[in-house]
């Protein structure tokens, strides 16, 4: 029931990244229900032990025996939040609209502005990424 809208919203959502918060048995369990692969990072006292949850026992051998791959895994999650760091140091301010509606599509502008932002950047600190004609952007 709880992870019904973010699949409707993202049918693809097929892993999950958290930190120490997120790591336990009963998110596992949730997140077996849904065939959704778990890179959450386990806090230092966690057992092997899955109490009826093998995702959680899947998830902690994964990391034992290839701590590199699922390290990196895992780490994707740093990447959206480098993005929400950014945005609330370029966009400090708080939403102000007041309409439901008004906040979704002010909150949208704000992200579709950094993204702009970073294609013009990508554009002349690296121009060998820039090989689709869709992503050029013209500067005058």
């Amino acid at each position: 029931m709880l992870l019904k809208i973010p699949l409707g919203n993202c049918p693809k959502f097929d892993t999950l990244c958290g930190d120490g918060l997120y790591a336990n048995r009963v998110v596992c369990a949730l997140l077996q229900e849904y065939a959704i692969a778990p890179f959450l990072l386990p806090r230092s006292n966690v057992t092997f032990r899955s109490k009826g949850v093998a995702l959680w026992k899947n998830m902690l051998y994964d990391l034992a025996e290839n701590p590199q791959k699922w390290l990196e895994s895992y780490h994707s999650r740093s990447i959206s939040e480098s993005v929400n760091s950014m945005l609330k140091r370029r966009e400090p301010t708080k939403i102000r609209k007041k309409l439901s509606l008004r906040k979704e599509t002010e909150a949208i502008l704000k992200f579709n502005v950094h993204n702009v932002r970073q294609i013009c950047y990508l554009q002349y600190l690296a121009p060998h990424l820039m090989n689709d004609r869709n992503l050029t952007v013209a500067v005058s």
